[in-house]
């Protein structure tokens, strides 16, 4: 990483840092703890005026500590707020833009790690997914504990966390652990991040879910401080208590955060408490930053210097007064709307934004009237000192599709839109798509595809160049049976810039399902210069869906010798020699592909098949018994299921096997291949009544003659 491009690894580029005088605070062998809160707003605390919920823990900590009455962070996202808490850098800086498909580099220099030198043992105990290991944030800790429990394989990404009470019993259980005080300690709580869920007796003390967990995560500060007290340590200990971020709250029509940068989602506790209770109950006025934390830290411990710092000692004789700048990529990364840069030089607080935005935080603190057009010269020197901080974002990594599942799952979708383009929306003139987006993936990832259709429809009318838009809609529509509708839906996120060759290989897919095997080819050809092992594998089952095995065999074989990571070529050549007799042969080919476990429900299939064609139907019904727990949207495999009970006339265990498929996928496809399954083994009257239950089920595709003729 080059040192022009990245100013504040001066580390690298062999400069000094200079020493950094040791603070009159700082008490012999005292321990420093940082608690983060994740998405506590500072107007939310007793401590900074509010009313609305008790926090023992933290008012006792104001007490014997310092507030700051004006802190800001520099993202409204956990990851990038937390790089810039450790290495007092700005975003640009250390170059986390979002939480996902970004890390923090090895180059960058921490506060841990600089403690570390300085002799303390380093420890961080981390509650949510944004601030895993992997992400580069762990740099300079001995211990980084982040087990996190996942409600489900398709969890968001805000509910793969650790309750907070675990997280701290596992921090305390490291205290005990220590011989004395010379240690850092960082503890991170998710709550009250969403979804609010705090446990009894804070859930129903409180009418507000977000304030009973604002009230949790204040018992277990509690908690932590009583270890601290019980292991005579909390006395000589720095203790720093603050948030990532806030949280919007519905204030501007937002209601989590990420989306803006206004003072709902960017003010944050910071409260400092010195050894042996030095400077207790001060409060300051003066605007402070998450930046100027690890700086005042390693003055603290009398340190180097963090490189490329922007961040400021704050507890200096004399601090002088700086701008602070702070930015939202989320918008542009996931719904491809405009980045949001804000610049705060107190009271004013200036937003560029394509509509811009300038506000007076003293007079109205909750940014509710814009100045734009009132002090132009106010303005000027802020858009300035924006430009001057703005750096151009660097697209993020490619991130696993289980990973932008679990974004999908709360409506954060990844809009794979080109990051250089010239133009994007006002996140203000888009907020509204959020709770659509948002509901769409709740009930996509509740199987009420239907409805996730309506509401995908509701943004793309409205934003028609949101590229993930279209690949969840393409996907609900697939999930819902209508695959016409679904490739209409893959073929315009193509068209608008957005997918990829996986997007062209679905694409191809659907086509040959529809019998478009023209289609299907020229989706291959498309692909053949640049991923000639993908086309051909396409070119090979289009071959085998028009009969031409010996062509689908030669493609196949020539996909596994080129390419013998497309272990999907198996399958296609195992189904050519099932379809010309070489049973035994296409058996081989079937155990090759069960090496991917994602094949495995499709290998079993095929095995099935395979068994059913060599006369062994009860071998072949538990390998589509298999193949159906593992996968059950497989239709194909429930149809084959049911066919082996047809088979020996057994219509019971038959039908029963068609209703769980219906019941599993409740979809226009699945009644679709039911009738059809109950016609091809001549049951008629069976077919007729299953045509007119359909009818009621899904009275919309009834009316369109989905099921006339079937």
């Amino acid at each position: 990483m080059g040192c022009v491009v990245l100013a504040g690894f001066l580390a690298a580029c062999g400069q000094e840092e200079p020493e950094i005088p040791q603070h009159d605070a700082v008490a012999e062998s005292g321990p420093v703890v940082v608690i983060s809160i994740d998405t506590l707003r500072a107007d939310r605390l007793p401590a900074y005026g509010y009313q609305g919920v008790a926090t023992p823990a933290i008012d006792s900590l104001r007490r014997d500590g310092i507030l700051y009455a004006h802190a800001y962070s520099h993202a409204p996202t956990t990851l990038p707020s937390h790089a810039s808490l450790f290495t007092g850098q700005y975003p640009t800086q250390h170059g986390v833009r979002d939480n996902i498909g970004y890390t923090l580099a090895p180059e960058a220099v921490t506060l841990a790690e600089r403690l570390q030198t300085a002799g303390y043992r380093t420890a961080g105990f981390i509650s949510g997914y944004p601030l895993r290991e992997d992400a580069g944030i762990s740099q300079g800790f001995a211990t980084w504990d982040d087990e996190l429990e996942e409600a489900s394989s398709e969890a968001g990404i805000g509910e793969i966390q650790r309750a907070g009470a675990q997280t701290v019993e596992r921090a305390r259980q490291w205290l005990r652990e220590q011989p004395d005080g010379d240690f850092f300690l960082f503890v991170h709580l998710f709550e009250p991040h969403l979804p609010y869920s705090a446990p009894e007796p804070f859930a129903s003390s409180y009418p507000s879910p977000y304030d009973a967990e604002v009230a949790y995560a204040d018992s277990l500060v509690g908690e932590l401080f009583e270890e601290l007290e019980a292991n005579s340590l909390y006395q000589n200990a720095t203790v720093v208590l603050l948030a990532d971020h806030g949280e919007g709250l519905g204030d501007h029509d937002e209601d989590d955060h990420g989306i803006f940068v206004y003072t709902s989602t960017l003010r944050v506790p910071l409260i400092v408490k010195l050894p042996a209770g030095a400077r207790a109950g001060e409060r300051i006025e003066a605007p402070a930053q998450l930046a100027d934390v690890a700086p005042t830290l390693i003055a603290l411990a009398g340190g180097k210097a963090l490189p490329g710092a922007v961040g400021r000692d704050l507890l200096a004789p004399e601090v002088v007064a700086t701008s602070i700048y702070a930015e939202t990529y989320q918008p542009r990364i996931h719904f491809g709307w405009s980045e949001l840069v804000t610049v705060i030089d107190y009271p004013y607080q200036y937003i560029e934004a394509p509509e811009a935005e300038l506000y007076d935080l003293e007079a109205d603190p909750h940014a509710t009237v814009n100045l734009i057009a009132g002090h132009p010269a106010v303005v000027a020197k802020l858009r300035d000192e924006a430009q001057r901080q703005k750096a151009l974002l660097e697209a993020p990594a490619e991130v696993p599709q289980a990973t932008r599942d679990r974004l999908a799952a709360l409506g954060y979708v990844t809009s794979g839109r080109d990051t250089a383009a010239a133009t994007f929306a006002d996140p203000k003139n888009r907020i509204h798509l959020l709770r659509h987006l948002k509901l769409a993936a709740a009930t996509y990832f509740a199987g009420d595809y239907e409805t996730a259709i309506e509401e995908y429809d509701t943004v793309l009318r409205e934003d028609p160049m949101m590229p993930a838009a279209w690949e969840w809609m393409a996907r609900s529509q697939q999930k819902a049976g209508h695959l016409a509708e679904a490739l209409a839906a893959y073929e315009m996120l193509l068209q608008i810039g957005g997918g990829n060759v996986g997007t062209e290989q679905i694409v191809a897919g659907l086509n040959l399902q529809l019998g478009r095997y023209a289609a299907a080819a020229a989706a291959a050809n498309r692909l053949l210069t640049t991923h000639p092992a993908a086309a051909r594998l396409v070119l090979a089952q289009v071959a085998v869906a028009e009969g031409r095995y010996v062509e689908a065999l030669r493609l196949g074989r020539r996909v596994l010798s080129d390419d013998g990571k497309q272990v999907r070529a198996h399958l296609v050549v195992a189904e050519a020699l099932l379809q010309v007799g070489e049973l035994r042969l296409a058996t081989q080919h079937v155990d090759q592909a069960t090496r991917s476990p994602a094949l495995a429900a499709a290998a079993g299939l095929l095995r099935g098949r395979i068994l059913m064609m060599g006369g062994e139907t009860d071998t072949a019904r538990l390998e589509f018994s298999r193949a159906v727990a593992a996968e059950p949207e497989l239709l194909e495999g429930h149809a084959y299921l049911a066919a082996t009970y047809f088979l020996v006339g057994d219509t019971a265990p038959g039908l029963a096997v068609l209703h769980e498929m219906v019941r599993s996928n409740p979809t226009v496809s699945a009644e679709l291949r039911a009738i059809d399954t109950l016609q091809r083994f001549g049951m008629d009257p069976q077919a007729q009544q299953w045509r007119e239950q359909a009818y009621r089920r899904h009275p919309g595709a009834g009316a369109t003659g989905a099921f006339a003729g079937r």
